[in-house]
């Protein structure tokens, strides 16, 4: 068993060191005066885990000694080599030449290989084709008249040429290469203290060897049902799981709570895993905090994934946040029956009093998607807008005196904001802007006429101020209030206006009101 130890394999590995010599004598005249004593070792790197390139050539060494048994020093020598597949005489599938040159004790060294190739190639050599054999042929004074010194087998070293030319390489240092059966399989890093076992006859790390309930567990693949919608109560929602190995033990389930996007949670009923593969079904509760992606950390049978979930935004595509997205909770009125928002659009909390600047939110011109014009810090532009869209994020001050009606637009559009698709509908999903009997409907409903009137109803009105449409100014804040309805006049819009004197008024379009959403 091989364990990882601050990113060293340990455990117990065997090599086999190859040693063969080989004597070379001749009665050819050439050779009268030399007599070779060859020592040919092949020397390979085992690298476990890091799948390098087999290097493309093996050491040869020859030490060479004249008839008097004297090394031939410092003088270069030419070797010819080529490498036979069949039969010791069989066909000559590479052939090289290399000079070189011995040294002071006679010795000469060639990676054969890396010479000078005068048939084939040595990458395309097939060495599962056995039995293959090397043949040497030399000339002493480092010339071309070669001389046949003789033919050896190649056995087992050389064949590691095989298993390098078939390998894949790897991407990530302390990978695994091992063979399946079928194929070369990589097994991923595993952590420290890690030990890789067979578990059902797959290789995997272990705990001190022991094996998983299940062997792969793969969220990127779950099968997602129901839709998940930020401040809207999950229903109905559930993600499906795949795992592979399952060895049929029991398990208690879990329950993970959702990061990124809080609010949710993840719930798998305790059961046991398939003998094989199999699913993991998980039930997801709760109220998304906002739009984005929910994670929950699943880790069960020891395996670990991150599941991820998509929660859809109850705001219109474009929506500018000028803090924080508002908070969607609704509230009802006893007298009424209606369903409101329970603050203003842009405003932070529930109003504390009238006068709660951090229930004041963002001031609309009517008609105007939430693009940003609403902040109560926006820019402002004098250039009216052409169409429904202006294209950007600045309050806009009609000219005075005006041809257009005091409106945002070149040319008036009385089709905005009408109902909960109406165009450019700034409110959530499921909300849309009140019309002006249904402000007055409220306001009957209030103790007094007034701002605490406004305040101690259901609703809590604040005194929000107004932003005008002359100058872009913001006035009246904490001491009157202007709420948009969705209803027209003629080329104005109808308001509730919070004051000693509450009423519907009529409002120019491009001033800067609060917009508080009812439920449709």
């Amino acid at each position: 068993m091989l364990e990882l130890h601050n990113g060293v394999y340990t455990g117990m590995i065997f090599f086999v060191n190859l040693h063969s010599i080989v004597n070379v004598g001749s009665s050819n005249p050439i050779l009268m005066f030399l007599r070779l004593f060859l020592t040919i070792v092949f020397c390979w790197i085992f690298q476990f885990g890091l799948h390098a390139q087999v290097p493309q050539a093996f050491n040869y060494q020859a030490v060479c000694r004249n008839t008097n048994g004297a090394p031939i020093l410092n003088q270069p020598v030419n070797f010819r080599v080529e490498i036979l597949q069949g039969s010791i005489t069989g066909t000559v599938v590479y052939a090289e030449t290399q000079l070189d040159t011995t040294s002071a004790f006679g010795v000469s060294t060639l990676e054969i290989g890396r010479g000078t190739p005068t048939s084939g190639t040595f990458a395309g050599i097939n060495w599962s084709n056995s039995p293959t054999y090397i043949r040497i042929s030399f000339d002493p004074v480092g010339g071309n008249n070669f001389t046949f010194l003789g033919t050896h087998e190649l056995l087992s070293v050389p064949y590691a040429l095989q298993s390098g030319n078939a390998l894949p390489q790897g991407n990530t240092a302390n990978e695994i290469l091992y063979w399946n059966g079928n194929s070369w399989v990589t097994l991923s890093p595993g952590s420290h203290g890690q030990a890789v076992a067979l578990c059902n006859g797959t290789l995997t790390w272990t705990q001190s060897g022991v094996c998983p309930s299940i062997l792969g567990l793969t969220c990127a693949s779950a099968v997602h049902n129901g839709i998940l919608t930020e401040s809207i109560t999950a229903s109905g929602v559930n993600s499906v799981i795949s795992y592979t190995g399952g060895n049929g033990s029991a398990h208690n389930g879990q329950t993970v709570n959702s990061t990124g996007i809080t609010g949710l949670t993840a719930t798998l009923n305790p059961g046991s895993f398939a003998t094989g593969n199999g699913t993991l079904s998980y039930a997801i509760t709760g109220t998304p905090s906002a739009a984005g992606i929910a994670n929950f950390a699943i880790s069960i049978g020891g395996q670990s994934c991150t599941l991820t979930r998509t929660v859809a935004s109850m705001w219109p595509t474009g929506t500018v946040h000028c803090n924080s997205s508002t908070q969607i909770i609704s509230v009802t009125n006893p007298t009424t029956n209606k369903t409101w928002m329970d603050r203003n659009l842009g405003a932070t909390q529930v109003a504390t009093n009238s006068a709660d600047a951090n229930a004041f939110g963002d001031l609309y011109q009517w008609g105007r998607s939430g693009d940003g014009h609403q902040c109560r810090n926006s820019g402002s532009t004098s250039t009216l807008s052409s169409t429904d869209t202006p294209g950007n994020s600045n309050f806009i001050i009609p000219p005075f005196p005006n041809t257009n009606n005091y409106d945002w637009r070149l040319n008036q559009n009385p089709n905005l904001w009408q109902g909960i698709n109406g165009i450019n509908n700034p409110c959530p999903s499921g909300y849309r802007l009140p019309t002006s009997a249904e402000l007055a409907a409220e306001r009957n409903s209030w103790t007094s006429n007034n701002q605490l009137g406004a305040f101690g109803s259901p609703l809590k009105f604040t005194a929000s101020g107004l932003r005008w449409s002359s100058d872009g100014s913001i006035s009246d804040e904490g001491l009157n209030g202007y709420y948009w309805s969705s209803t027209i006049d003629t080329t104005n819009s109808q308001s509730l206006t919070i004051s000693n004197n509450s009423m519907i008024y009529t409002t120019f379009r491009a001033e800067g009101c609060s917009v508080r959403c009812i439920q449709n």
